[in-house]
């Protein structure tokens, strides 16, 4: 089940989702994130369109939400906190079950 979390950025609430580790691999691949021809802004509006549920125009416009106002501060402070929720560690019922034979 996906986790979420509400932040605030720039005074704004937003609310997360989590997504599956293989789809962030897949986004952050897509991107070229780990390259050298790396794809900044399709990568803060894939990760934007993918985890933020509220609000919800968001998850269609994704960066081009905060075009009309210039809101590039917004956009990095959501790519963060989107990062920092997605890698903050999860107690995994797995991980319990495999560590406890």
């Amino acid at each position: 089940m996906a986790r979420t979390k509400d932040v605030t950025v720039n005074g704004i609430k937003y609310r997360l989702q989590s997504i599956p580790p293989m789809e962030f691999y897949e986004i952050n691949d897509a991107c070229g994130m780990a390259g050298d021809k790396r794809k900044s802004a399709k990568y803060a509006d894939e990760l934007i369109k993918n985890c933020v549920v509220l609000p919800p125009e968001l998850k269609v416009e994704g960066v081009a939400y905060f075009n009309e106002s210039d809101d590039i501060s917004t956009v990095f402070g959501l790519v963060q906190a989107i990062e920092s929720f997605l890698f903050e560690p999860v107690k995994s019922q797995r991980g319990a079950e495999k560590s406890a034979t």
